[in-house]
């Protein structure tokens, strides 16, 4: 969400903190910092939480740990996708692959692959425990795929794009009697 605002900040006009710029310009930092970050993670041995069980040991996290665990995960991504947003968009393999056609797509319905990947995996899961499903990988994958593709393309089209245009129609009528 912070690489989106500044995004937007940028687009806008406005000046792009200068490390965020070097770091765009020069991937490889980025994704060195990234990788520095997550092992620093791995590092730290954060305990599970386990849930109560009969039999199994509960290892909860001190409020450190949870706090350093979830700020330094998520710094770890951001650094991992920072030049793709601010870096020369001219320039580069991944780049160019960001803007064919299948991956503006993808990210078009983005959301709802978020939303419905879960709800995929869950429903191949059952399909396997029920013996309707061949317990091939590459098939398990290409379902929840398939299924999380096709959910996220209705849900898209059906509900969010519609939903999209109405709160734009409704803005616009609001700023016209303002």
């Amino acid at each position: 969400m912070a690489l989106a605002l500044a995004s937007a900040w940028v687009a806008r006009g406005g000046l792009l903190w200068l490390p965020l710029r070097a770091l765009g310009r020069y991937p490889a930092v980025s994704w060195g910092l990234a990788d520095l970050v997550y092992w620093t993670t791995q590092q730290a041995h954060f305990p599970e939480v386990v849930g109560s069980r009969p039999g199994a040991t509960e290892l909860l996290e001190t409020a450190t740990q949870t706090l350093a665990r979830t700020t330094l995960l998520p710094l770890a991504a951001m650094l991992l996708v920072l030049p793709a947003v601010f870096g020369p968009q001219h320039r580069g393999a991944i780049r160019r692959l960001l803007r064919t056609r299948t991956m503006v797509w993808l990210g078009t319905v983005s959301y709802g692959i978020y939303l419905w990947h879960f709800v995929a995996i869950g429903e191949t899961c059952q399909w396997i425990l029920e013996d309707r499903f061949p317990e091939s990988v590459v098939l398990q994958l290409a379902a929840v795929l398939a299924l999380t593709l096709s959910a996220a393309a209705v849900s898209y089209y059906l509900l969010e794009r519609p939903c999209v245009r109405l709160a734009q129609a409704l803005t616009s009528q609001r700023a016209l009697h303002l």
